[in-house]
């Protein structure tokens, strides 16, 4: 690479001259300074430590006392400055914004007197203190921070969130607007919004991480003259410390930021997203994405092998970098055993090892273990025999089964003075093994042996133990008839585990996260063809299919005709024959677009359109209902209404927020656009009809009460458990009704889901989560999956269907249910998840679940990593009668959930 000119030189040593700017004013002092509480600054602590022993619960009717601050007095939060609200108005420094409904805690000092702190405080003051705010851009409107710990009211060193702040104009007057990342759909509404807005600065929420940022900020937006203005987007700290203006940061560095407090990482800034790198064991990992392979990965990795002048920060974190890896190539998984470990311990005295205690294993010194190495055999440099002296290695744990206890590793030296080779501790014949800084008990590393070669991990260890006739005493089918007594007089309350205990979602989870896994079971070990539920006998809805008439371009070849217009480029143009095909086409199928066609035409568009059309125009041409696109909600419905006549959102924020978390594709539109314009109106209108057109046109149910089935005697549904199934909190609530629709084929071909044939074996078990993970219940497949699968679960066992359903096909399924009861899934929005969307590039970008700001944080993937841990039980449970099938299922099962409620 080209050597840096003088220029990127001075631009490099400027850009290190404004965090110095940063951290020569002194945040802490001068807020604490002016809460009225004598300090001496200069003990306050920098270094991030543990703030347990600082701040207890008020509850709790303790508190301990801090070392050396050197603070005095005391001060009450009537004396601290109050919230205001998200926006703060730099002119009025008193205006510091707390959190509401914070919990309050007692802090003691070092002279005993308690004063009562909020949450929003002790954030404040551990942010301040720990300097855990890392500027993030030249113009001082990014600012990553580390979240807060409610817990413990501590910093945490791994998790972070980007507070950014725009200067808007609230009725008249400029202040700053800040949104954080942990609300993106928040995020989304302020970036995309107008500078000059309706609301009020008082009607902007805020969040933690805002209302201690924005207080912090007043006092130094001050010191170094920023304001918030219309110009603020141009302003750099330059301009206001006297700097040089001409500030130009070198290439690949201008989104790379240090990480104040920690030398170890980076964070990467782009205009709506950010990535924290940091040293994590020997290699760089990306505590953003939590892996170590990403494009932040890479970026952050080219930078360091390709950038000959890098800044302080990235030579700090590169040579820790190239540390950290030495030390880890110098002894983390290095091996001390050397012996050969025989396969089979057909030693009397390996046998009666392995069968002891550790702690009777080797010498014992008032309770402590020793761990000596014999002194036989010589040197293998020198010959020479080994001495009969002993010296400490240290003292290392050795891990058993069931235990952890400390040992005292010994080495000796070679009896050649001039040699410098050591004996060190083997263990075979304590049955350990040495791993250099830890050891681990034979009998724990041969029983993982044993089930990876056999499975029948119990007769090898009883033969381990010199008790051959040990197969011939208890058989194989003795033990499993135990294992099934000993399963089903397990006093376990499955019911509690199969619900979710976080409030948004308890017995009727508002979203539903489903799939199909593989196990299965033999067919002729099953009972799955009798107890399969019968359907009604009448048949349900017209035979026309409803979702169609839902289209936008119902015509086949205009269809394929638009895509391929919307995907077009100046590299790959539109034909201009098939631009007047479109045109023809639309003037006889979708007469709406014309005048936007025209539009694009007159402008010199025909062979391209502008990029920021392109993704209504690719929505346009999908397969999809409208109302995957549009769902129908009055809140949505009634703004599309009053923007088909002219109304603009950009400058009301609420009308924004509504376009973002429920159509982002007219809100991405807006903001790019800035208005809608007037030649898409008639689209609009065209979206607004089609939308509904389902619901208003169906001769269906439209609730749920009444697609009640009557059950039928001779055909009574299966038990929730003995059955197919178990759906503890799902019983069931009418049967499936015979559709006319469910005679015919469908001729939609695209995003299809292929099933395998079986043969021998049941299709599969289809499973239901709620986000956080907690499977609901789950049921042995009758058939193979399809979209009737979750549409006969969500029919059957749901009184309401829930308000969201995450499916891998579920495009299909929203079409499946429109076409049978759209009345009961009006309020029902369906979403693909993030792995299977990729594949559906014929679907609405509607069912993006990634499209949706708010819905960011899902994890939309439990399902799959659910059926990755089916699989660890799949040989085992493939032969097993039904009965036991379902026992195991739900077994395993409630061990995930109970697990998973314990983290939550």
């Amino acid at each position: 690479m080209a050597e840096p000119s003088e220029k990127d030189v001075n631009n490099a040593l400027n850009r290190e001259r404004y965090r110095e700017k940063w951290h020569d004013y002194n945040l802490r002092s001068r807020y604490l300074d002016e809460l009225s509480t004598p300090v001496d600054v200069s003990k306050l602590p920098r270094l991030k430590r543990s703030r347990s022993d600082r701040y207890t619960s008020r509850t709790s009717g303790t508190s301990t006392s801090s070392s050396n601050t050197g603070m005095t007095g005391s001060s009450s939060t009537a004396s601290r400055p109050r919230p205001t609200n998200a926006a703060t108005d730099q002119g009025d420094g008193n205006d510091v914004p707390l959190h509401d409904g914070s919990e309050e805690i007692r802090c003691q000092y070092g002279h005993g007197e308690v004063e009562v702190l909020e949450a929003p405080e002790i954030y404040r003051q551990l942010l301040l203190e720990t300097n855990s705010i890392s500027p993030c851009d030249e113009h001082f409107t990014k600012f990553l921070l580390n979240r807060y710990n409610s817990e413990n009211h501590s910093i945490e060193g791994s998790r972070y969130v980007m507070v950014t702040r725009r200067a808007m104009c609230f009725s008249g007057t400029w202040k700053w607007a800040f949104y954080c990342s942990c609300d993106p759909a928040r995020s989304q509404v302020l970036h995309s919004a107008s500078e000059h807005v309706q609301q009020s600065s008082q009607d902007l929420p805020g969040c933690l991480h805002i209302d201690c940022l924005a207080g912090i900020l007043v006092r130094f937006d001050e010191n170094v003259g920023i304001t918030a203005h219309h110009q603020s987007q141009d302003h750099s700290y330059a301009h206001a410390s006297g700097l040089e203006e001409d500030v130009q940061i070198p290439p690949n560095l201008n989104d790379v930021w240090p990480v104040c407090g920690n030398p170890r990482a980076a964070v990467i800034v782009t205009d709506q997203s950010f990535a924290v790198i940091d040293i994590v064991g020997n290699g760089l990992k990306c505590l953003t994405c939590r892996r170590g392979d990403c494009q932040h990965i890479s970026k952050i990795k080219d930078i360091l092998e390709q950038v000959t002048d890098l800044p302080v920060f990235l030579l700090e974190m590169s040579a820790l970098l190239e540390s950290t890896s030495l030390k880890r190539k110098a002894g983390a998984g290095s091996v001390a055993s050397w012996k050969r470990i025989p396969f089979q311990l057909e030693s009397i005295h390996l046998q009666d090892m392995v069968a002891k205690p550790v702690m009777q294993r080797g010498c014992t010194v008032n309770g402590n273990l020793h761990l000596i190495p014999t002194p036989g055999g010589m040197c293998a440099c020198c010959h020479a025999s080994w001495s009969n002296d002993i010296y400490l290695k240290g003292e290392y744990p050795v891990f058993t089964l069931q235990s952890i206890h400390r040992a005292s590793v010994f080495f000796r030296k070679c009896s050649n003075e001039m040699c410098d080779s050591e004996l060190q501790y083997d263990g075979l014949s304590d049955c350990l093994f040495n791993m250099t800084t830890y050891l681990i008990d034979h009998s724990v590393l041969r029983q993982y042996m044993y089930q990876f070669l056999y499975g029948s991990v119990w007769v090898q260890m009883q033969n381990d133990a010199g008790h051959s006739s040990f197969a011939s005493q208890l058989h194989y089918n003795k033990f499993v008839w135990a294992w099934y007594g000993f399963l089903r007089l397990l006093d376990i309350d499955y019911h509690e585990q199969f619900i979710c205990r976080e409030q948004t979602c308890g017995a009727q989870p508002d979203i539903i996260i489903c799939d199909a896994t593989h196990l299965s079971l033999r067919k002729d070990l099953s009972l799955w063809k009798d107890n399969v539920p019968k359907a009604t006998k009448e048949a349900k809805q017209s035979s026309s299919s409803v979702y169609r008439k839902s289209i936008f371009l119902v015509d086949t070849q205009t269809r394929k005709l638009l895509k391929k217009f919307a995907r077009s480029s100046e590299a790959h143009p539109f034909p201009p024959n098939d631009f007047l095909m479109l045109i023809d086409g639309c003037k006889e199928h979708q007469g709406s677009l014309l005048p936007f066609l025209n539009e694009l035409g007159s402008t010199g568009h025909a062979t391209a359109p502008p990029a920021t059309y392109k993704p209504l125009l690719q929505a346009l041409s999908a397969t999809s209902p409208v109302c995957g696109l549009l769902h129908p909600e009055a809140e949505l419905l009634e703004l599309l209404e009053k923007m088909a006549h002219g109304f603009s959102p950009r400058k009301d924020l609420n009308a924004m927020a509504i376009l973002t978390n429920k159509c982002p594709i007219i809100a991405d539109l807006i903001a790019s656009e800035q208005v809608l314009p007037e030649v898409l109106f008639p689209v609009l209108c065209e979206l607004l009809r089609l939308a509904v057109a389902p619901f208003e046109q169906s001769t269906s149910s439209q609730s749920p009460a009444a697609v009640q089935a009557e059950r039928s005697t001779d055909h009574p549904p299966p038990d929730d458990f003995d059955g197919m199934c178990f759906w503890p909190h799902f019983p069931q609530q009418r049967l499936r009704p015979k559709y006319a629709m469910d005679g015919l084929k469908t001729t939609r071909t695209s995003c299809r889901k292929d099933s395998k044939n079986y043969g021998r074996m049941t299709p599969g078990v289809f499973a239901a989560f709620c986000p956080h993970g907690i499977c609901y219940g789950f049921e042995i497949m009758n058939q193979f999956e399809s979209p009737n699968v979750p549409f006969t679960l969500l029919l059957t066992r749901f009184e309401t269907p829930p308000k969201m359903i995450v499916y891998d096909n579920a495009c299909h399924l929203h079409a499946y249910c429109l076409n049978r009861e759209p009345g009961m899934f009006k309020k029902t929005k369906f979403l693909i998840d993030r792995l299977h969307w990729p594949n559906h590039t014929a679907c609405s970008v509607g069912y993006k679940l990634d499209g949706y700001s708010k819905y960011k944080a899902i994890n939309s993937q439990v399902a799959e990593q659910m059926n990755s841990s089916l699989q660890r039980i799949k040989v085992q449970l493939s032969y097993m009668a039904q009965d036991n099938f379902l026992w195991h299922c739900r077994f395993f099962l409630w061990g995930k959930n109970m697990k998973k409620q314990s983290v939550h």
